[in-house]
């Protein structure tokens, strides 16, 4: 047997449980955002720099583009795995999509810390 080094964890159970996973994560980091709108309707800019720029609030934000990047990809994998049968164009759209949820990745390290 094979094995495929796309995958995010070259086990199907464990890329079903990561799915899940990262599903309540960002589903937490939505309902946080919502209920911080909610709040203090209407947001000021003070508010709202104070309630995202806290460092708990940043890890989170950071935990949720993670969260984000990986059930793209576990999910894009899989269509792109099921529905496309040409290897070579398989691989190159999950290339392009790799480097594309990098540099997302990248971007939200940027945002958020600065660095």
């Amino acid at each position: 047997m094979g094995m495929n080094v796309t995958s995010l964890t070259q086990n199907g159970l464990r890329d079903w449980l990561v799915q899940r996973a990262t599903a309540v994560i960002i589903g937490f980091y939505v309902l946080c955002v919502m209920g911080f709108l909610y709040k203090h309707a209407p947001v000021s800019y003070v508010a709202w720099h104070a309630f995202i720029w806290h460092p708990w609030m940043k890890v989170f934000s950071f935990l949720a583009v993670l969260s984000v990047a990986a059930h793209a990809w576990i999910g894009l994998w899989t269509v792109t795995t099921d529905y496309i049968k040409c290897a070579c164009l398989r691989l190159a759209l999950q290339g392009l999509i790799a480097l594309f949820l990098l540099g997302c990745l990248g971007t939200g390290l940027v945002v958020l810390w600065g660095i």
